[in-house]
């Protein structure tokens, strides 16, 4: 395999995606009151959910080693 440099995000990119915690905790909250009042949300929840796994891996993998 060549010896190739690793992809890494910038630190505002990783900045970022730090941030959307506070967007997803408040997203989640409000999923839980739509569930509350009857609407059906299973499908939006997995996709949030999945969605905050994989920023989650993305902040994992692609910062750049310290």
């Amino acid at each position: 395999m060549p010896d190739l440099t690793p992809f890494y995000l910038t630190d505002d990119q990783i900045t970022k995606l730090v941030a959307m915690e506070d967007d997803i905790k408040f997203f989640k909250s409000e999923l839980q009151r739509a569930e509350y009042v009857g609407l059906d949300v299973a499908d939006i929840r997995k996709r949030v959910e999945e969605m905050e796994s994989t920023r989650k891996k993305m902040i994992e993998i692609y910062s750049k080693p310290k």
